[in-house]
């Protein structure tokens, strides 16, 4: 028998190949249902590409699927949540956009979030919110311009966030302050002066762990700076802890600033909270420092009257050095009482001298004193230091009129 003889005569049913089987039920109208059915379960594994052919396998047969089922594609791929690829996305709108149907808010946001969560996909993004959502005929919401302030945050562009925010219709959700809240957490002084300062955000100007990071941050280089956020954050109803206070106390008494210290401690009792051990010990000493220097001062003071007018001048000198060299504070009358003391001795060269040092300290009146009192010692000095005396006065009677 003829091979084409025994091909017509060939029976049916069971010898009939696999793949005509499956090639005859492919061409089925029913199994459209069955690709619209595939599509979203391939899609919510991740499988995009293989989602996309079947629908397309439909569209071929002349099966055109409704629009419902491309949104099921897109939101069950984003759920799966098993591929970040924006181009997966993008490729099943278009594809959905050739069927003839126009993608829905929702749609266009599966993409959107794609896109903004993508590196270096920000412009990609932006112009699917300025040109691809208007489109097909869907305006952008309060999420939307979120999504794209969160990715010009991430891309470092603070000034193009600060716009898409300005863009919001109504206050920032408490989703977009919590990530702020979060992020802002291990940001620089700059970052979070920027945000802290935005109107929109005031709320966070009361998260009580960004107040602590940027007091603490700005405290370490101007005190003065965090005693001012200080300020504005507690206008804005911060509740402080202990912290927001003492690391500024803190920052003035490592600048030697003892009273702008010791004021911010006074707040934070005044606040309900007690300094530390260790900060309270600081303002103490700090303060038992500059009462012992004070009391060391008054002490100079009184042992140069005493040897001056004992007529121990050197001594006297001595002391008075000493104390100038420390950078202390010397009274007007311990030079007026060495000045007397020299010219009752007989030393108008020294009694010059210290004039001198007496006009470099800026003690104007003191001069006049000192000048009178050598005056009344003139005629007890011997004549040739009388006339060297004069000299010394008419040499620095100048001074009287500065």
């Amino acid at each position: 028998m003829s091979p084409e003889k025994r091909k017509e005569e060939a029976p049916e049913g069971p010898h009939k190949s696999v793949l005509q089987k499956h090639m005859q039920m492919f061409a089925h109208p029913s199994s459209s249902v069955i690709f619209c059915a595939v599509a979203p379960a391939l899609a919510r594994q991740g499988f995009a590409v293989a989602a996309s052919r079947y629908l397309q396998r439909c569209m071929d047969m002349g099966q055109t699927p409704e629009a419902e089922i491309f949104r099921r594609v897109l939101l069950e791929l984003e759920q799966g949540g098993a591929t970040d690829d924006a181009d997966d996305f993008v490729l099943l709108h278009e594809q959905m956009r050739l069927a003839g149907h126009l993608p829905d808010l929702d749609c266009c946001k599966a993409v959107l979030r794609r896109l903004g969560g993508a590196n270096n996909s920000l412009d990609a993004a932006v112009r699917w919110v300025e040109h691809e959502m208007p489109s097909c005929g869907v305006e952008p919401d309060d999420e939307a311009f979120e999504i794209l302030f969160n990715a010009c945050r991430r891309e470092g562009r603070p000034q193009r966030a600060r716009g898409w925010l300005e863009r919001m219709r109504s206050p920032p959700s408490q989703r977009l302050l919590l990530k702020l809240q979060e992020e802002l957490q291990s940001e620089e002084v700059d970052a979070l002066e920027l945000w802290l300062s935005e109107p929109v955000l005031e709320e966070l100007q009361r998260c009580r762990p960004l107040a602590r990071r940027l007091l603490s941050r700005l405290s370490a280089t101007s005190p003065q700076q965090a005693e001012e956020w200080l300020g504005r954050l507690l206008s804005a109803g911060l509740e402080p802890d202990r912290m927001c206070y003492s690391c500024i106390a803190e920052a003035w008494l490592e600048t030697g600033d003892l009273g702008r210290s010791a004021a911010m401690v006074d707040r934070m009792v005044a606040a309900g909270f007690l300094p530390s051990r260790e900060m309270t010990a600081a303002v103490l000493l700090a303060g038992y420092d500059d009462e012992k220097q004070d009391a060391s001062e008054s002490k100079a003071d009184a042992r140069v009257a005493d040897l001056a007018q004992t007529g121990r001048i050197h001594e006297a000198a001595q002391i008075l050095l000493e104390e100038l060299a420390a950078s202390r504070a010397v009274e007007a009358s311990s030079f007026e009482k060495l000045i007397a003391a020299c010219g009752a001795k007989g030393y108008p060269e020294e009694a010059t001298e210290w004039f001198h040092r007496m006009a470099a300290c800026g003690l104007k009146q003191g001069r006049m004193q000192s000048l009178t009192v050598c005056s009344r010692h003139l005629k007890s000095i011997p004549a040739r230091s009388r006339r060297l005396a004069r000299i010394c006065i008419n040499k620095n009677s100048s001074l009287l009129h500065e």
